[in-house]
């Protein structure tokens, strides 16, 4: 007659083959533990991250944009300032020049000083000024007239949205003390003296013959 096991050895026997087949089922799923974790949310610390490599960076493409000039003078300066070239039709990223004229009318030496406002003004930072008569000043004799040059780019990187742009420049006098008069101003004022004192010395004839007309009568 076989005997059986005693109760302790069978409970032994039993933990003994639950764990070692936990054991064999984890060395099993081994190679499914990253799909199984990322399915259920769980994030693996030492698991290897996947690089998402978005595209390269280019370098700005040269694009047509167009500059327009507008000049102006300070209403204490007698010049005369217009721009010869009006409008440039350019690509980004090169150099290109602009040319303006300016005229002194007032009647003695005086010195202007150029300051530019570009519109719109988001599109500052982007104009490279490599030569401009607005970085120094400029002085014109009586009747003078000079021409003024601009050199300029527009960086390759001005955005998009900004294909119009305005480079307005307006004449300062810098010695609001020595401001001329236009030429021929002094000879209108001298005419309209002298016309003034003929008409004075008329009125003072006619009241001086007035007491002997009355006198005769």
């Amino acid at each position: 007659m076989t005997r059986s096991p005693p109760a302790h050895r069978r409970t032994a026997l039993l933990i003994g083959g639950i764990a070692l087949g936990m054991f064999g089922l984890g060395f099993a799923l081994a190679p499914y533990y990253s799909q199984i974790c990322a399915a259920l949310g769980i994030q693996v610390a030492n698991a290897p991250r996947t690089r998402v490599l978005g595209p390269p960076s280019a370098e700005p493409v040269a694009r047509p944009v167009t500059v327009r000039f507008d000049a102006n003078v300070n209403g204490n300066l007698p010049w005369e300032f217009a721009p010869v070239t009006r409008k440039l039709e350019i690509n980004t990223g090169s150099l290109h020049n602009a040319t303006f004229r300016v005229r002194n009318l007032g009647d003695r030496t005086l010195t202007g000083r150029a300051v530019v406002n570009i519109t719109p003004w988001q599109a500052t930072p982007y104009v490279d000024k490599t030569e401009c008569f607005c970085f120094q000043e400029q002085p014109l004799a009586a009747g003078e007239e000079a021409e003024l040059t601009l050199r300029f780019a527009v960086l390759p990187d001005l955005p998009s949205e900004y294909s119009n742009i305005t480079l307005s420049y307006t004449f300062m006098n810098i010695d609001p003390d020595a401001v001329a008069r236009p030429h021929g101003h002094d000879d209108d004022h001298s005419h309209d003296d002298h016309h003034s004192h003929d008409k004075g010395r008329d009125q003072a004839h006619e009241t001086a013959h007035e007491p002997a007309q009355r006198h005769a009568e």
